[in-house]
């Protein structure tokens, strides 16, 4: 299982934001997007997560562009950098990902999704709470635990360390390791350190570019 990028390229207002950018993911690794603020690198998420419409081509299993909205969201999710301020309950929230999975109510597997996810992220205390009334840390761990209640094949994360301590940050990142064996998981993270002790390849881009490509191996040497 891979997701293809081919010839992959963004202009908004003539200006190029992503030019020629052509990679392949593969299941069972986590790959980082890293580079400096305004080197494309949310506007490459957004491509492959179809808020944008890029030139070129995604492609897992089929080109993405063929794929209705609810099988879209059985395979592809996407954590934005913008917060949510919902008035919804943590679990009402979290259950909106597993939407894509049942008809009109949650099957009984649904919750049991919703309930493991809310526990390994340490929010089963808060799951009847307004989401609006959270600190902005359990708001994105929320926000967190509707990506993984979604249980996509392909997660894609902006940011997903935002507004955390350095504690959960690395609770979420290991989490993530734990899961990744049947996934691809592609993140934004500013924190180089991090995505390089935890993450398998990193991909960084510079004005739209990719200028350089590395992985665990070329860090441990």
């Amino acid at each position: 299982m891979s997701l293809i990028v081919k010839n992959l390229n963004f202009k908004y207002k003539e200006k190029e934001i992503l030019k020629d950018i052509n990679l392949e993911f593969q299941k069972g690794k986590m790959y980082a997007i890293l580079g400096r603020n305004g080197a494309g690198k949310s506007t490459f998420l957004k491509s492959i997560a179809k808020i944008l419409k890029p030139k070129g081509e995604i492609i897992f299993y089929e080109n993405i562009d063929n794929l209705s909205v609810k099988e879209f969201a059985k395979k592809i999710a996407f954590l934005s950098q913008i917060q949510n301020n919902s008035s919804l309950s943590v679990y009402e929230f979290v259950m909106l990902g597993r939407k894509p999975h049942f008809r009109f109510l949650p099957k009984l597997t649904d919750k049991k999704t919703v309930e493991r996810v809310l526990e390994k992220l340490n929010l089963k205390e808060k799951k009847k709470i307004p989401l609006n009334s959270l600190s902005g840390g359990e708001r994105q761990r929320a926000a967190i635990a509707r990506i993984l209640a979604q249980n996509t094949e392909v997660i894609l994360l902006d940011e997903p360390t935002n507004n955390l301590d350095i504690k959960y940050q690395i609770e979420i990142i290991k989490f993530l390791r734990e899961i990744k064996e049947d996934k691809i998981i592609i993140s934004v993270i500013h924190d180089i350190n991090l995505a390089l002790k935890y993450f398998d390849e990193y991909i960084f881009l510079k004005n739209g570019k990719i200028i350089n490509k590395g992985n665990q191996e070329m860090v441990n040497e």
